[in-house]
């Protein structure tokens, strides 16, 4: 617990990282993303700024809700900047 906290305390909240948190909060608790938002979150994806377990639930959170034609959208938009 130690640990946890005092790791908390040093990551300083950027607004990548809080729209990112909000985008899998949502699909944690079974909202549709928005093309942004879903372009957010595949650009942390495609950047690395995601663990494996993080990446396995967020793919597993939209295979489950089913995705649509905006998180598709914003996939792309996130596949094509990382070019």
């Amino acid at each position: 617990m130690y640990f946890q906290n005092n790791l908390a305390e040093k990551l300083e909240p950027t607004p990548a990282r809080d729209d990112v948190e909000e985008a899998l909060a949502g699909l944690y608790a079974g909202r549709s993303l928005d093309s942004d938002a879903a372009q957010s979150l595949l650009g942390a994806v495609v950047e690395g700024r995601l663990d494996d377990p993080t990446i396995a639930a967020m793919l597993i959170a939209l295979r489950l809700k089913g995705e649509t034609a905006e998180e598709l959208i914003g996939a792309a938009r996130a596949l094509r900047a990382a070019d």
